[in-house]
């Protein structure tokens, strides 16, 4: 699979439709970005538990 995708003036990307739907995302889910050897990896973040989003934030110290 192949697609090209330009930039918004916001430095934004629309996921292809494809894209979409082979990582089953839909609008209000989060994604993550892994850039390894000059390539981006995106995949589909599951559900987090608050406290680890509590960490990510700054609200909690680390374990």
């Amino acid at each position: 699979m192949h697609h090209v995708n330009r930039i918004s003036s916001k430095n934004q990307v629309t996921l292809p439709k494809q894209v979409q739907d082979l990582l089953d995302v839909r609008e209000g889910d989060y994604i993550t970005y892994r850039i390894e050897d000059g390539r981006v990896y995106v995949t589909k973040v599951g559900l987090i538990p608050f406290d680890e989003i509590q960490k990510l934030k700054g609200k909690q110290k680390p374990d």
